[in-house]
């Protein structure tokens, strides 16, 4: 988590990811937006627009992981309100310590959007097949070194 003073409460609607659950952990908070970093960097922010003081790295899995797959359940698909399979947008959250060597990535719970309707929900896979804490350090680096 970091802050980011950038978000302001009187976003634009449609700007707003809504996350009717919250994410996990966070049931209380459902109103997010999604911002770039400055420099060009393989990563955003997934800001709280209702507690500035909030937010969440954020990447393309498929950036670190290109056969990251898992199933959606019939439920969540209605819950988000997809029509298909393009609709959605699916992020890892990322943690980031002082150490940037020991960065880590959460494939375990992917966060899923529907970019036509900005509803979302995190959900947690249930085979173990992917890690809470996956070390991406050395990906990242070849991806910003390429320029991705």
């Amino acid at each position: 988590m970091t802050k980011n003073s950038s978000c302001k409460n009187n976003m634009p609607e449609k700007q707003i990811i809504h996350f009717p659950e919250g994410l996990l952990g966070i049931p209380h908070l459902n109103k997010y937006i999604m911002l770039s970093p400055e420099k060009k960097l393989p990563f955003m922010y997934l800001q709280s627009v209702e507690e500035e003081a909030l937010a969440f790295i954020v990447i393309d899995p498929y950036l670190y992981m290109p056969d990251y797959s898992f199933d959606i359940s019939d439920d969540v698909i209605d819950f988000l309100g997809v029509t298909k399979e393009s609709d959605i947008l699916v992020l890892s959250v990322v943690v980031i310590p002082s150490d940037i060597s020991r960065m880590t990535a959460n494939f375990a719970a992917p966060v899923l959007i529907n970019v036509n309707n900005r509803r979302a929900k995190q959900i947690v896979l249930q085979d173990d097949k992917y890690r809470i804490r996956q070390p991406i350090f050395e990906i990242y680096k070849s991806i910003v070194n390429r320029g991705a």
